[in-house]
């Protein structure tokens, strides 16, 4: 997903304006009740429900990351959940923004790496709730999953068999499908569809900054650009330990 669900991820500059957010809920949570940090001017979350917004804050070497985020008229920021964290950092000691322990961005594919033909670490991926059990693997130190009939866990690690045939795929499929067998994808959240869904940088990440949607610019501009040639390889797509 890149835009409804997608990642929203913005660069404060030193000069943009201090803003603050209030977080009006207890679900998630390390990050404090309110905190002060700088901005783009109408920077803002993707237009799905979950509402991800992080914001880097090079000048500190910190992210600011938000969940449910909701940019106000008078320009600072409400959200349910919260969570701060190193530049460098990918994991949080609890979950903050996401059901599991990962940080926002953490796996979020990127359109540079789309048209740069490769995409070079593990993706997030989030499975069907009736797919998610309780508890987690490492890297992930929290979870949400609900039911014990679940055939994953929040952390776990799926690679795709490395001889599996990438014949005949083209476009992000390929790049996909390439990063599949090199890295795999983590489990780092759950949705209620009933798809398999890859986390990809919004494109909020650009439009709400009056920036050129870097999505469009590689010609994907649907909600949910679709990989479904890669079903026939599930089968050959196994867990290791991370």
């Amino acid at each position: 997903t890149v835009q409804k669900y997608g990642m929203a991820v913005v660069t404060a500059k030193n000069t943009d304006p201090v803003t603050s957010y209030v977080k009006g809920g207890s679900k998630y949570g390390p990050g404090p009740l309110t905190y002060q940090f700088r901005c783009p001017v109408a920077a803002n979350s993707d237009e799905g429900s979950d509402g991800h917004l992080a914001v880097i804050q090079p000048a500190t070497g910190t992210v600011v990351e938000m969940y449910n985020a909701r940019r106000l008229p008078d320009g600072t920021y409400s959200c349910t959940g919260s969570g701060i964290t190193s530049i460098n950092d990918y994991t949080y000691a609890r979950s903050a923004c996401l059901g599991s322990s990962f940080t926002i961005s953490a796996g979020a594919i990127l359109p540079s790496e789309v048209a740069a033909g490769r995409i070079p670490h593990a993706l997030a991926a989030m499975f069907p709730s009736s797919c998610v059990r309780p508890g987690h693997v490492w890297p992930s130190t929290d979870d949400d999953g609900e039911l014990a009939s679940g055939m994953t866990q929040e952390g776990m690690r799926f690679v795709l068999d490395p001889s599996a045939s990438l014949t005949g795929m083209t476009g992000l499929t390929l790049v996909v499908a390439k990063a599949l067998q090199e890295y795999g994808m983590i489990v780092t959240d759950k949705t209620t569809g009933s798809d398999i869904d890859l986390r990809g940088l919004s494109s909020a990440s650009f439009t709400t900054i009056n920036q050129p949607n870097q999505w469009a610019a590689i010609g994907i501009t649907t909600d949910y650009p679709s990989v479904a040639a890669l079903l026939p390889l599930i089968p050959r797509m196994k867990v290791v330990q991370t």
